[in-house]
């Protein structure tokens, strides 16, 4: 089963779980402001007007302040209200009551609200799923943070970057990004800043493989979670040269998504040359990996950093460190992909 059919299932049980209690309360609510018995039946169909309302607010919310940002105060008092009045005015039509005790037939409908969000907190983020959002480009062109777009001077094909007033340095000759055909450096001099930074989801239940992207904690500073390709696993001897990695003396192929891609062995940082980890062969150990960015000419990986985890060289990730495997972009819509 591939990770997106286990994301639907799970969405799907969640949905199923959440509309059931909410008509189970419903019920109760009804009977507690009223005195009438309704049919589990009727309160199902309510229950269902009521998250549908709930999604179209919320959406209508966010596409408001989409296009008007200044007002998101506004925007969000004013759907805060829109979720407490809409749904109690759903409940009074439907079981034909007065507002006020609409109101109180709704109250009872917050509690499986409050268990979902209690066990997505204590259940579903630590061990099973949790989405991010990527500020950076390291990952470009597979993973966006907010970033400059133009055109590749070779090829045409569209290019990414940081913006000039992020980490990336405009050149004299333009500013520096990558292509999304060739996956090679190209210098730009006509681009606009326009595209905001992908949101991520990442499942802790699979066994993180070469190449997958993963999400782990900096060695250096665990409170800050990375995003990066996987490529050298426990226990293997590694080696970058002439932009290919080489395990265990043998050259690795990549996967056909990443055909073409370099990954260099030095970069320029400033007015100094830093050389890579792995230029001369390095052994990880039987629990540390090493990663590398998909944007290697501008990307913070196993082969520049310069203190590790205790007990760790600079260049592992330890596997204690990894998060989750990415399994999909789920937002901007016009950006989703699924990678396992």
């Amino acid at each position: 089963m591939t990770s997106t059919a286990i994301l639907l299932a799970t969405f799907c049980i969640l949905l199923a779980v959440s509309l059931l209690l909410q008509a189970i309360f419903l019920r109760w609510g009804v009977k507690w402001a009223s005195g009438s018995v309704v049919t589990l039946r009727k309160a199902l169909l309510v229950a269902f007007v009521l998250q549908f309302a709930a999604l179209a607010i919320g959406l209508c919310a966010y596409l408001f302040e989409a296009r008007l940002p200044r007002q998101g105060t506004a925007t969000v008092l004013a759907e805060l209200v829109l979720q407490i009045v809409v749904p109690c005015a759903i409940v009074a039509i439907s079981f034909k009551l007065t507002f006020l005790r609409g109101v109180q037939a709704w109250l009872p409908t917050l509690i499986p609200g409050i268990a979902l969000i209690a066990f997505s907190y204590l259940v579903l983020r630590p061990y099973m799923y949790e989405a991010f959002v990527v500020p950076t480009n390291a990952m470009a062109p597979t993973i966006l943070g907010n970033h400059a777009i133009g055109a590749c001077p070779r090829c045409g094909a569209p290019a990414y970057a940081s913006p000039p007033d992020a980490w990336s340095v405009r050149q004299t000759d333009g500013l520096v990004m990558i292509c999304s055909k060739e996956l090679k450096p190209c210098n730009v001099l006509k681009f606009t800043e326009s595209g905001g930074p992908d949101r991520i989801l990442v499942n802790k239940l699979i066994t993180p493989r070469r190449w997958d992207l993963i999400v782990f904690r900096l060695p250096s500073d665990p409170s800050i979670n990375y995003v990066k390709r996987l490529v050298g696993l426990p226990g293997e001897e590694l080696l970058i040269r002439d932009g290919a990695v080489w395990i265990n003396g043998e050259k690795l192929e990549p996967p056909e998504e990443l055909r073409g891609i370099e990954y260099l062995s030095s970069i320029e940082f400033g007015n100094q040359t830093r050389e890579a980890a792995g230029t001369s062969p390095l052994k990880l150990a039987g629990d540390e990996c090493f990663v590398l960015g998909d944007f290697s000419a501008q990307s913070a990986d196993s082969r520049f950093w310069e203190m590790g985890a205790p007990g760790h060289p600079p260049y592992a990730v330890p596997e204690s460190h990894i998060v989750g495997v990415v399994t999909h972009i789920y937002w901007p819509i016009s950006r989703w992909r699924s990678f396992r």
